[in-house]
């Protein structure tokens, strides 16, 4: 078994990481939860099959969607956004307030949910889509989108729109 030096990438030694939980799932051509032969699929079903999906992965991943804005999305609701207070907490010298409104420390729900560009801009998207909600957070956001509305292609225009917007208040 290989095992990688201290001075590795911390992105190889997860590669690593996941060899060896694939080789305990798998015996004898066989993979251990569902005793059939090797494939992708099934191999990525035994990696996952203590996770739930996540509630926010229907509009994220909604097939109107743009590539690029799908994996800002993803990233923005990981809590791995490159805000200011994040790039602080990793000893990093920048400037704390957002550049949009000046006022506030950046942080995610700041200059995408709560920031008054943000606001301004949800606020004539709403207008648009003939809309009435407020959202407090990323967290509400999230919940909002996934409520039903009728039509599911109007669901998921509804869904493209936030998440076109999101993408562009954080471009």
């Amino acid at each position: 078994m290989y095992v990688p030096s201290s001075n590795i990438s911390w992105y190889w030694r997860q590669l690593t990481h996941i060899e060896d939980k694939f080789r305990a799932g798998y015996s004898g051509n066989k993979w251990l939860f569902n005793k059939k032969g090797y494939s992708t699929s099934n191999g990525y079903a035994w990696l996952r099959q203590n996770q739930d999906d996540v509630e926010w992965a229907n509009w994220v991943w909604n097939r109107l969607n743009i590539r690029k804005h799908r994996l800002l999305s993803w990233i923005i609701m990981w809590g791995c956004l490159q805000t200011r207070d994040r790039l602080r907490k990793m000893g990093l010298q920048v400037e704390e307030t957002c550049p949009l409104c000046g006022l506030h420390s950046e942080t995610a729900d700041n200059v995408l949910i709560q920031c008054s560009y943000a606001k301004n801009y949800r606020q004539d998207l709403n207008s648009i889509l003939q809309m009435c909600h407020q959202v407090s957070d990323l967290i509400s956001l999230s919940y909002w989108l996934n409520k039903p509305v009728t039509g599911q292609f109007r669901s998921k225009v509804i869904q493209c729109s936030h998440t076109t917007l999101l993408y562009n208040i954080w471009m």
